[in-house]
């Protein structure tokens, strides 16, 4: 989570594109004073903000259809950086952003029925054209009476032999195993054979095999400087 400082998040925003292809925000999009997204990440991008003056015109439309005036602070939600897609949002005032710069840069407002109708219509179809299928899912053991390191030493030799996997790590007494694959049948393929000599047996008391992520991706990594930005946003992408 980044405060309300602009500096700061655009600091974060330029890291984060150092490091990933795909940065989402949430929040910062409302016309107040502290939502100042907008400028951070023109800032970070080195571009300008250009007003919209159909974009203030469709928010001062929907006022109406209220019966409320809109205030003219509102007109700060008509401002979009330089070279960037509107996303329009029809359930609320803040339309969202998608920028290219060295990889994207989503803006999405913060209420969650917003963001999650908006993440869904306007981002999930342009990412699927970015990136191909691929399935990220997790294995989950949970080993009781086993010390950490005598459980490393058992199972080590299974779990090296899968490259496109991440170490397994131990909450407590849980392993969890996770890889991708292009899909989940390919993934299932790659469910470890456990030898006898390295199977927890009778301390092993349940096992569960849950898909962790389901849509297309690829080699990337996404990263998101967020309000709050939701747990469903993080299972989508």
């Amino acid at each position: 989570m980044i405060g309300d400082d602009r500096d700061r998040l655009a600091e974060a925003v330029r890291a984060a594109l150092s490091r990933s292809a795909i940065v989402i925000l949430s929040g910062g999009l409302g016309p107040t004073e502290d939502d100042v997204t907008r400028e951070a990440v023109a800032l970070a991008l080195d571009r300008k903000l250009v007003f919209h003056p159909e974009i203030a015109a469709q928010i001062e439309a929907r006022f109406a259809r209220m019966k409320r005036k809109m205030v003219e602070v509102n007109r700060r939600q008509a401002f979009v950086i330089e070279g960037a897609d509107v996303l329009p949002n029809d359930r609320g005032t803040a339309p969202g952003q998608w920028v290219e710069e060295s990889g994207v840069v989503i803006l999405l407002p913060g209420p969650p029925h917003e963001l999650k109708a908006m993440f869904e219509r306007q981002c999930l179809p342009r990412l699927r054209r970015l990136v191909p299928d691929h399935s990220i899912r997790t294995l989950l053991l949970r080993v009781t009476g086993m010390p950490e390191s005598d459980l490393d030493q058992l199972i080590s030799p299974v779990y090296k032999k899968y490259l496109n996997r991440s170490p397994p790590f131990w909450p407590a007494t849980a392993i969890f195993r996770c890889t991708c694959a292009p899909d989940a049948p390919a993934w299932a393929r790659q469910k470890p054979c456990w030898p006898k000599s390295a199977r927890p047996s009778k301390r092993c008391w349940a096992t569960r095999s849950t898909p962790a992520m389901a849509i297309r991706w690829r080699w990337w990594s996404a990263r998101c400087c967020t309000r709050l930005t939701p747990r469903w946003l993080w299972r989508r992408v």
